[in-house]
């Protein structure tokens, strides 16, 4: 299965307080996978943003879920380029653990809601 989604961020402050990225994921229920690849539209001749996540079956664990994630990043902005990139680096890698810690949220409270349906 495919799907391709416009996503539309509304934010406070920053270069813009709207912002357009696309998002292209695949998912095959037989293998258990998710890819998903989000890429920016707004300042992308400025800065691009382009990021990569895989979910898959834990190879050690079948009831646990592994995640590989990466993302490039790019600005063509001299001579700032590389104290930029590092500062978008660290914030998507705050984000991402946010990310990780919100999944984990949900599925706890998803094990709680179905063990307390089968008591």
């Amino acid at each position: 299965m495919k799907a391709h989604r416009f996503l539309l961020c509304m934010q406070m402050g920053g270069l813009s307080d709207t912002m357009f990225s696309v998002e292209k994921s695949i998912v095959d229920p037989k293998e258990k996978t998710m890819v998903l690849r989000t890429q920016n539209l707004s300042w992308n001749n400025i800065i691009a943003v382009e990021e990569f996540m895989e979910y898959l079956p834990h190879p050690e664990d079948p009831a646990k879920t592994l995640l590989k994630q990466h993302a490039q990043i790019s600005v063509n902005l001299r001579p700032l380029g590389g104290i930029l990139e590092g500062f978008i680096a660290d914030t998507m890698g705050t984000k991402a653990v946010e990310g990780r810690k919100a999944i984990d949220f949900v599925c706890e409270m998803l094990l709680s809601e179905k063990k307390s349906s089968s008591v």
